[in-house]
């Protein structure tokens, strides 16, 4: 693309320097024409001129079509018979004493300056003419018809080569049909001024290319796979990364539909799921692999195309391989659910744990809540560590006496809980007891563990999960005043 650009910049440079050596040369035989002191040499320069008219009307045409068609070969075979009149007149210029077709008589009275008495102009000067304002009428059609296909951003060097070309037309309409000081070369004038807009607009239309070839790479090279489809969702382009991922899939590059690649790589997708994929945030996609253990996690998103009126004309969708930040985000939700002391659930793993697991399946429901005794105790007599100590050593407990399907989280500094779904009244009883037993016989640290256990147990799926909660934590409660006063005593 870079390279590109820089082609089309050397060729529009090398168009309007070209451009410009023939109206320098216009306007040295105009100035010579009117500074000469001969009046045989007055009559050749007046005629020369032609052939730097003829020339630089067909330059104005060529620079016109590499302005407007980057793309296109500007010299071949078509075009080449464009240049056939500026010959012609070239070879009937420099040789017009000869014959009458450029001018039948031309008499200038010898003074300074010289004056132009009589010009009847000869067949050939006519042809001459219709052929330049041929290619300045062409010049103005190819910059319109390029200008109604551009988007709005980039209409603006269109405007003002099409002034510049305007202007040169217009001074030649005023040459027709108004009475003009013959020493003035209005055609001259207007084409000068002309020039001037054609170097404005190309300046303008670099900064543009280089916008326009910069979008164009971002669509070539996006890391996402990108189509842009008519209005019957048939591929109209595609870039790199889609190519290589159609490759890659086995979908040959001629699929004409991109329903058609959907259909073979998401067959369970329906008409709802590919109407969610215009939202703002698309809709994510799962292809399963070959293992079916890890999907690829695509978001699809399309976009309508407008053209000025708002009309939709297409469709631009991007496919974009999300896999790993989805991954990464299940990771992060994973480690916010987590305790990073004991390494159990936290409180809001339990939040929404509790409300998932609270179904008619799951009954009976126990729920244990506990609190470590003597914590602060700990902490102020053996440090914050031996404190960290005794939560990890309970929670360890905790773990080992869960019954399977249960889980076990810390809601707080020194709280536990225990959700054991499918489990009765007596067995949680029994779960408690062993628990209870088994701290005192922890003798190697230089504290005794305690924990206060409370539980409660929801039977119907009438009663709330709160009240459970609360039913629990009055257990607890009541075991936690029992074993202080035990303590003490």
């Amino acid at each position: 693309m870079v390279a590109a650009l820089k082609e089309r910049r050397g060729v529009l440079r090398r168009q309007f320097i070209w451009l410009s050596v023939m109206t320098f040369g216009w306007q040295v035989c105009a100035i010579a024409f009117f500074m000469s002191p001969n009046a045989g040499i007055a009559r050749y320069l007046f005629d020369l001129k032609l052939v730097f008219v003829a020339f630089t009307v067909a330059q104005v045409f060529a620079f016109a079509l590499q302005f407007n068609k980057p793309n296109i070969v500007v010299i071949d075979k078509r075009t080449v018979v464009l240049l056939a009149i500026p010959a012609i007149t070239s070879i009937l210029a420099l040789t017009s004493p000869l014959h009458p077709f450029i001018r039948e008589q031309l008499d200038i009275l010898q003074m300074q300056p010289l004056v132009l008495v009589e010009n009847i102009r000869g067949i050939w000067f006519w042809v001459h003419t219709f052929y330049s304002y041929a290619m300045l009428v062409a010049s103005m059609i190819v910059v319109i018809y390029h200008y109604r296909k551009l988007p709005r951003q980039y209409t603006l060097p269109s405007v003002i080569f099409a002034m510049g070309v305007l202007i040169a037309l217009a001074s030649n309409i005023v040459v027709l049909f108004v009475q003009i000081n013959p020493a003035i070369d209005m055609t001259l004038v207007g084409l000068s001024i002309a020039l001037v807009f054609l170097y404005v607009a190309w300046t303008a239309s670099e900064r543009m290319g280089l916008l326009a070839i910069a979008r164009d790479m971002i669509f070539v090279y996006m890391d996402a796979c990108a189509f842009v489809l008519d209005n019957d969702r048939n591929i109209v382009d595609c870039n790199l990364a889609a190519k290589q991922w159609m490759h890659i899939l086995g979908i040959p590059e001629s699929t004409p539909s991109f329903n058609d690649i959907i259909e073979q790589v998401w067959p369970d997708t329906d008409e709802a799921t590919l109407q969610a994929a215009t939202q703002t945030e698309g809709v994510d996609i799962y292809v399963r692999t070959h293992d079916d253990t890890h999907p690829i996690i695509y978001n699809l998103r399309e976009h309508s195309v407008l053209d000025k009126k708002k009309r939709q004309i297409g469709l631009y969708v991007t496919l974009t391989d999300i896999t790993r930040y989805k991954l990464l985000i299940d990771e992060l939700e994973e480690t916010a659910r987590l305790d990073p002391l004991t390494g159990l659930l936290n409180r809001r793993a339990f939040e929404i744990n509790s409300k998932e697991l609270d179904t008619e399946d799951n009954l009976p429901f126990s729920i244990v809540l506990g609190d470590v005794n003597m914590l602060k105790t700990v902490n102020d007599t053996y440090g914050h560590q031996a404190g960290d100590l005794l939560l990890r050593l309970v929670s360890q407990v905790l773990v080992e006496f869960c019954p399977a399907g249960g889980s076990v989280y810390r809601i707080g500094g020194d709280e536990f809980v225990m959700l054991l779904p499918k489990t009765s009244q007596h067995k949680v009883l029994q779960m408690v007891q062993e628990v209870q037993s088994i701290f005192p016989r922890i003798k190697r640290f230089p504290f005794t563990p305690s924990v206060a256990l409370g539980f409660a147990t929801k039977e119907t799926l009438t009663e709330d999960i709160n009240d459970i909660l609360k039913i629990a934590d009055a257990s607890m409660y009541k075991i936690k005043v029992i074993m202080k006063a035990e303590h003490e005593a």
